[in-house]
Order: structure tokens, then C-alpha cells, then sequence
């Protein structure tokens, strides 16, 4: 008989993939280390060899470039990062930044490869983690060929107000802090083309802006800006 997905965790994050027992204990591998908002949990470049488990809270993972930081993706309670670690890639290939304050637990690469031995589902979702990380990877290097950066700038707010948007107000705020650096390398344009975007939305009042916070006023607008052409 198939065991229960563990109901705490979102269903597309690693611990989310896993049967209750065996997510339970994921949870009680390594130690626990909490991070203050803005805190770097992992350094692009550094050498380390531990895995962390996301319990609570959001992080931001960064890609440096010569522009500056990027944004590559968001990971959140049920995810793992540094997973790289145990396919032998010790240097981290990317910044990790806390969005708020994150509860994690620290792993050794020891304890996580002895975990995924004693579990095989765990090894393959960590696999399907993996395989669909670089699904959306390939999907946003095609759309960074091909899309104006106008499109470019609405789709990432959209995916971001579906995933992470919390009713305000005024409409749903992305409750995630976002600088606008971060924004304009993730769309691929450069900040200033970024500012004349979210002045036209603003204008349009389909979006809201202040502190590294963005507010969708029209949901349904944004989404068919979204939409492909044609």
C-alpha cells in the first residue's frame, strides 16, 4: 500500500516528494541553524560540504555576474540546498540569502548520503528535484532568447505572485524581498529599462512598487500580459 505524502511540506519541494516516515526522518538528520533575514546561508565560490534542509521561511538563490547579483530561483520550507555537495561538487555555485528568518537543518554530506542509502525514494525524489530545477532553467534561458524584456519582467512577477503573492489590501502583495538589481538580472535587462517597465505597470495600475516590495493590483491584467503571443 502507498504511504501518505507528508501534508506539511508543498508537494514540488524535496521533503514534499517523501512519505511521511521517511520525511520525518529528514527532519531529525544534522543539526539546527537558523538565519537572520538577509543572512547568507551559503557563498557563492566558498568550499563546503554540507546539504541544509529548509524548515521555515524563504531563500533567495543568486547568481553573480558583471552586472551584478541574480536572481535564479526561490526555495522554500521543504527544500534542500548546497544538494550539489553530495554529487561531489564541493564549491557553491551560487549565493543563498535568507528573504526572512529561516529555520534549517545543517547536514553532513556523511549523514545526507547515508540517508539517501538507507532511502531509496528519497534518492529519487531528490532526483525529480533536480530534473525539474533544470526544466525550469532551460525554460527561462529560452524565454530570456526569445521574449521582449517587457514579457520577460511581467512573467517572473507573475510566477512570483502565483507562488509566493499574500492578499493586501490593495491586492497581492509578493512577499518576498526583491531589489530591483535582482529583478533586472533575473528578466535579463538592465536596471534602468527595468525602472521604464515598472513605471508603465504602475501607470497601467496593474502593479505597485516601494522597498524592495512590489504590490499586483490586477492579477488578471498581469496574467494576460503574461500570456504568449500569437
Amino acid at each position: 500500500m502507498r504511504m501518505p505524502r507528508h501534508p506539511r511540506w508543498p508537494g514540488h519541494t524535496f521533503l514534499g516528494r517523501l512519505e511521511e516516515a521517511v520525511a520525518a526522518e529528514a527532519v531529525g538528520l544534522g543539526s539546527p541553524r537558523r538565519f537572520d533575514s538577509a543572512e547568507h546561508l551559503l557563498q557563492e565560490g566558498e568550499t563546503s560540504d554540507h546539504v541544509l534542509l529548509v524548515l521555515g521561511g524563504m531563500v533567495k538563490v543568486l547568481g553573480g555576474s558583471s552586472s551584478g547579483d541574480v536572481l535564479l530561483a526561490l526555495r522554500v520550507a521543504g527544500d534542500v540546498i548546497g544538494e550539489l555537495a553530495g554529487l561531489g561538487n564541493t564549491v557553491r555555485i551560487a549565493t543563498v540569502v535568507a528573504c526572512h528568518v529561516v529555520v534549517t537543518r545543517r547536514i553532513s554530506i556523511t549523514a545526507w548520503e547515508a540517508f539517501l542509502q538507507r532511502n531509496p525514494p528519497a534518492r529519487t525524489a531528490l532526483a525529480g528535484v533536480l530534473a525539474d530545477r533544470l526544466a525550469t532553467a532551460t525554460r527561462r534561458q529560452v524565454e530570456l532568447s526569445g521574449d521582449r524584456p517587457a514579457v520577460r519582467v511581467v512573467r517572473i512577477l507573475a510566477e512570483l505572485t502565483s507562488a509566493y503573492g499574500r492578499p493586501d489590501g490593495r491586492g497581492l502583495r509578493i512577499d518576498v524581498a526583491l531589489t530591483q538589481a535582482e529583478l533586472a538580472g533575473a528578466a535579463g535587462c538592465s536596471e534602468a529599462l527595468l525602472r521604464e517597465i515598472l513605471k508603465e505597470l504602475r501607470e497601467a495600475s496593474v502593479l505597485a512598487t516601494g522597498y524592495r516590495r512590489y504590490v499586483i493590483l490586477d492579477p488578471a491584467e498581469l496574467t494576460r500580459r503574461a500570456a504568449p503571443v500569437g
